[in-house]
């Protein structure tokens, strides 16, 4: 395995562990939800979760956005001022706010809904008492919002590699072209796809070039092309378009590192993702047992 596929995969790796870390801080802070703070004011109760999430998992969300600015240098791309990093983290985090805030108050009204339509149908006050305050009952409840606060989570992870990804190939495109004084005329620089597969990784060799990643691996454009096809994450390509709401699960990059040509095959990322995530439970259980 070469050197910059290692690199590919411990990257894989570290950010489905942040996500998960995501994903289950994000469970921990619903498991004891108030049901009937949630029916007195829904909106209050988005806002305080809001304002929770955001201050437990910004860290993560900035310890990612530093090892992704690591891994562009490993895989041949801008190297980042800690002034750019700080900047990309901040516009995930309000990206996230904007996406995040419209998906939690959805599945919270759907909550508020089920009550009132529970109530409206002659339910008895004992039985509907009883999906606020039993366990089973108030998790079925409230399944809805923990899904939504997961993928809200994992997403936002997601967008801070990606803009710090897609921030280092832009402004390697743009020292690329700048004149360097001799009167030669500068050729555009030509960035390799390198396709990096898992489940939600779209497409084989016989799928269009336009709508999937396998085929484009190993193809060589220059930045103004890529972006009229759709760079990694784009929402033209398949997984994209299966992501829904949230950020594309698209892992594929762009890089013009001549390392690349010895990935003669889209990277199989699965087992690192696989890594990642029970590190991610294994700590998260860790620190329950200590706690």
């Amino acid at each position: 395995m070469s050197a910059i596929e290692q690199s590919i995969l411990r990257h894989a790796e570290e950010v489905e562990y942040m996500k998960e870390l995501a994903r289950q801080t994000a469970q921990q802070l619903l498991e004891d939800a108030d049901v009937g703070e949630i029916i007195h004011d829904p909106e209050a109760f988005v806002e305080r979760l809001l304002a929770v999430l955001l201050a437990e998992l910004g860290p993560y969300a900035r310890r990612l956005a530093e090892q992704a600015a690591t891994y562009a240098e490993e895989v041949g791309l801008q190297e980042l001022e800690a002034a750019d990093i700080d900047r990309i983290a901040d516009e995930a985090e309000m990206k996230f706010t904007s996406f995040a805030t419209p998906a939690l108050r959805d599945a919270v009204n759907a909550i508020v809904a089920r009550i009132h339509d529970m109530a409206g149908a002659g339910v008895a006050l004992t039985t509907i008492g009883s999906a606020v305050t039993s366990p089973a009952a108030r998790a079925a409840l409230i399944a809805p919002l923990l899904g939504a606060a997961r993928r809200m989570v994992s997403s936002w992870i997601q967008f801070v590699d990606r803009d710090v990804n897609d921030t280092a190939i832009r402004m390697l495109a743009a020292a690329d072209t700048q004149d360097d004084g001799s009167g030669d005329e500068l050729q555009p620089l030509t960035l390799t796809w390198v396709a990096v597969m898992d489940r939600n990784t779209c497409g084989d060799d016989k799928d269009l070039v336009e709508h999937f990643c396998r085929p484009r691996h190993g193809l060589g454009k220059t930045l103004e092309e890529w972006t009229a096809l759709g760079l990694p994450g784009s929402p033209v390509l398949e997984c994209s378009i299966r992501s829904h709401r949230g950020a594309s699960p698209c892992r594929c990059l762009l890089s013009t590192d001549e390392r690349t040509a010895e990935i003669t095959a889209p990277v199989s990322a699965g087992d690192a993702v696989k890594r990642g995530r029970d590190r991610a439970a294994a700590d998260v259980a860790t620190a329950k047992k200590f706690a």
